[in-house]
């Protein structure tokens, strides 16, 4: 995915200007503020409400102006968080959210924080064409606020647009009480929506289109939000009248979420309560790629009741994968850590590397190593704190270490994907061909409950060009209990972060994104109860970055750093640990995606890993040597460019496993390659369908491969049969389906592919059967083919053209409904 990005060099060369016009203007530093709310601490740029912009926070006068003016000024150092006291904030016009800056508030949702904590936008604004949030130039993010619109009316709506437009940016904890439309992600590119809920009444959430990953989690619209906020802001109850009328607007009109072709996306608890139709999935009408038409991705408590139209749902013939409909995953829920705080958190215990006694420079050329070693040093001998590094460039000679209790942090307030400019950046300007760069140094040692957020690294000496790429030691490494890294991104690292040479229990590693040539991540050494949340690794970051010019970004040049990153890259590396748990890990074209390892003579064990994004791989997806107890809860994967050698999992003859995988949707032109594993060492959980386990029968079997073998959950039985034959389901009911699997024998048993075409005809009455839709699959193993929801009780399958051996073999036939609420009754005993 991110390669297709790198197709719009006009767009990364405009970028580029727009940089050499804010040199003159960059890094003029503002006053950091930081803050103590609580549950998490904060660095701000520039509150609103001190001087000069002195926004007025109790709703009376207007502070458009004024947060515009402190977003600007943010956004022109190169990127940093603005931050809006507790109150309410009086809003007539729009505001833009520029360039990596973030705007934050006290908290959004009035279900978990006081009315008296919170900070709300009252949107005095007339309906027109502009969103009131403007958050598309780029690694922005709105986070922590609630937003009130005064003139909405429940029983004549007013056609409010979008309140939040974003592009490559995070929104988290906003609550839209009573909006018209929600949020639309221009390009869905790299954004994590988190924590987003309310009152919509006509769109919550569109996403029509990306070419990266994304992310969403924890959204739930009810209408609900609006009749409580009416308490708060109108001083009386909404009547009777006006919620009823609320109701049938949004029952009418309200579609919850919109999505068209997405290119890999997370999607974990969405919820629209009220809304006539919760989810459509629809093609996206201006996009023409291939056959990438829909949405691809994973999802897990995601709403039975939605809209799949046609064929444009699929991608590259991928339905979804949909954890809610394996049985045995129902109880397996991933809790998002929270970042640790610093011992201390006091204003005492801050710490500025640019002032006095430490004066670090900032400049990029200056050496800024002796400055930050010794504010941390002062912050680990008070006790812990906070180290922060203004907007600026810091050039490093030796190893940092950041002391027990201390994070060492930067302006930033959402972990970037992509340094069109740098915002602030530490500059590794030592270790280059180490003789043993996995023991070496690192950049930055984390002691026990120390850590680090919200900047970039780079490493400025380190040539765009494979032939002469140089090892480095590893970026980050921790050294103790209870370390974290957040909102960090690895520009240009060889190997990024170890948390195997010494044991790391619990640790928290969320929003990291990066470039790293050999080793992502690396978990072992023993550790306990990690957390991994929401991580990318691919080659975008640093060809897309300032790093390169334009003219460094010649085809030949970028063609070795790239085979280079899939013939060396391995992305993430379990080795002795134990009960990690992972979300949302995502990659692009590395040699290896996910590898577990024995280490010291053990693997890792109880290791759950929840929508897994894993588009290409050189060699494998997954690579198995080491380890037990290992869960994949929700797998998405494509392939292709490794040709012959790609695996979709590759276990040795040394895992004894189990991994287990619950829900798994995979490229179905990948299949064609070989799937190097045993039935005792990888278990695979399918989607239970209104098929699964139901009465089947055929009008010819061969011996030992009934038709029930097709439809008995197990993808390593199958029917068998001679061409021409058909296989048939009773679901026991008439259902409303809409969309067939089929999965060939040749998956699990390494034979002939042999499907190459199927139809499926349904019936109500078993003898009158009318055809639904042909499934080309071109003698792959794996197909979906959707199709206008149809009233059916019995499912006929035809094979019309098996492989070349006359022979069908189908280890899976699946039929899905448009609401199957009641589909895990009356079905197979599952544990």
């Amino acid at each position: 995915m991110p390669v297709k990005r790198l197709a719009s060099f006009v767009f990364v060369c405009i970028l580029f200007l727009r940089v050499s016009a804010a040199e003159s203007s960059a890094y003029q530093r503002l006053h950091p503020t930081f803050l103590n709310l609580g549950d998490r601490t904060l660095v701000a740029s520039a509150v609103v409400t001190d001087a000069p912009w002195n926004a007025d926070p109790t709703g009376r006068k207007d502070a458009t102006a004024a947060i515009q003016q402190a977003l600007d000024s943010v956004s022109k150092q190169g990127g940093g968080v603005v931050f809006l006291p507790a109150g309410r904030y009086l809003i007539e016009g729009e505001i833009k959210v520029g360039y990596a800056a973030a705007l934050y508030g006290a908290g959004g949702d009035p279900e978990r924080t006081p009315a008296i904590r919170r900070t709300t936008l009252i949107a005095a604004v007339a309906p027109g064409e502009e969103p009131l949030l403007d958050v598309t130039a780029g690694e922005g993010a709105v986070v922590g606020l609630s937003i009130w619109y005064p003139w909405q009316n429940a029983a004549d709506p007013v056609a409010y647009p979008f309140t939040i437009e974003a592009s490559e940016a995070t929104l988290r904890d906003i609550s839209l009480l009573n909006a018209y439309n929600g949020v639309e992600l221009k390009a869905a590119n790299t954004c994590f929506v988190d924590h987003l809920t309310g009152t919509v009444l006509h769109r919550g959430v569109v996403a029509q289109h990306s070419t990266e990953f994304s992310w969403m989690r924890n959204i739930r619209f009810d209408n609900r939000y609006w009749q409580q906020a009416d308490l708060e802001f109108s001083r009386g109850a909404m009547t009777p009248e006006d919620k009823k009328k609320l109701n049938l607007f949004t029952h009418r009109y309200l579609i919850g979420l919109e999505l068209g072709r997405i290119d890999g996306m997370a999607i974990d608890s969405f919820h629209a309560e009220d809304a006539a139709v919760p989810v459509r999935v629809e093609k996206d009408s201006n996009e023409n790629q291939n056959r990438v038409f829909g949405f691809g991705g994973v999802v897990q408590d995601f709403p039975e009741k939605r809209e799949d139209f046609e064929w444009d749902p699929w991608y590259y013939g991928m339905h979804y994968a949909d954890v809610d409909q394996v049985p045995s995953a129902s109880k397996m829920v991933f809790k998002p850590p929270n970042i640790p705080k610093p011992l201390r958190t006091d204003a005492a215990s801050f710490f500025n590397v640019t002032s006095s006694p430490y004066l670090a420079a900032g400049n990029g050329s200056e050496d800024d190593t002796s400055a930050i070693q010794q504010a941390l040093n002062s912050a680990g001998n008070s006790g812990g704190g906070t180290v922060y590094l203004p907007p600026g460039k810091y050039r490093i000679t030796r190893p940092l270490i950041v002391p027990r209790g201390v994070e060492l942090r930067g302006p930033l307030g959402r972990g970037k994907s992509r340094s069109y400019w740098p915002s602030c950046v530490l500059l590794a300007c030592f270790g280059a061909n180490a003789p043993h760069p996995g023991s070496a140094p690192a950049l930055l040692t984390l002691e026990n409950h120390a850590g680090v957020r919200g900047f970039e690294i780079a490493y400025p000496d380190q040539p765009f060009d494979a032939a002469h790429l140089q090892t480095y030691p590893y970026t980050i490494r921790g050294d103790g209990t209870g370390i974290w890294i957040a909102d960090i991104l690895l520009i240009n690292s060889y190997s990024g972060i170890d948390l195997a040479s010494f044991r790391c229990n619990l640790h928290v590693v969320r929003d990291v994104w990066g470039s790293v040539m050999r080793n992502g991540i690396q978990i072992g050494g023993g550790s306990y109860g990690g957390k991994l949340d929401r991580i990318a690794f691919s080659y975008g970051p640093w060809m897309e970055s300032w790093l390169v010019t334009p003219s460094e970004r010649q085809a030949v040049t970028m063609e070795g750093v790239v085979n280079y990153f899939r013939e060396h890259s391995v992305e993430y590396r379990f080795g002795n640990c134990n009960h990690e748990e992972a979300w949302g890990l995502a990659g692009f074209d590395p040699r290896t995606h996910i590898q577990f390892v024995q280490e010291n003579g053990a693997g890792c064990s109880n290791v759950k890993i929840w929508l897994s994004l894993l588009d290409v791989a050189n060699r494998n997806l997954i690579d198995l040597e080491a380890g037990n107890h290992i869960s994949f809860i929700g797998l998405w994967g494509t392939g292709g460019a490794g040709g012959g050698d790609t695996n979709w999992i590759r276990a040795s003859a040394k895992f004894h496993g189990p991994l287990d995988i619950y829900s798994q949707t995979i490229q179905p032109t990948f299949l064609k390659h070989p799937v190097l594993f045993r039935q005792e060492q990888v278990r695979i959980h399918e989607e239970v369908s209104l098929t699964t386990c139901r009465h089947a029968s055929a009008d010819s079997s061969f011996p030992h491969h009934r038709p029930d073998l097709a439809v008995d959950g197990d993808p390593y039985t199958y029917w068998k049969a001679k061409s021409g034959c058909w296989l048939q389901v009773d679901m026991g009911r008439i259902e409303l389906v809409n969309r067939f699997d089929i999965q060939s024998a040749g998956f699990m048993k390494k034979r002939l592919l042999n499907a190459q075409q199927a139809v499926l005809y349904l019936s109500s009455d078993g003898l009158h059967f009318q055809k639904a839709g042909v499934l080309e699959t071109n003698g792959e193993a794996w197909g979906s083919r959707p199709f206008e929801p149809t009233s059916a009780r019995y499912a006929r399958l035809v094979v019309t053209r098996p492989g070349k051996d006359r022979i069908i073999r189908i280890a899976s036939f699946q039929v899905f409904g448009c609401r199957q609420s009641h589909v895990f009754r009356n079905l197979c005993d599952y544990p």
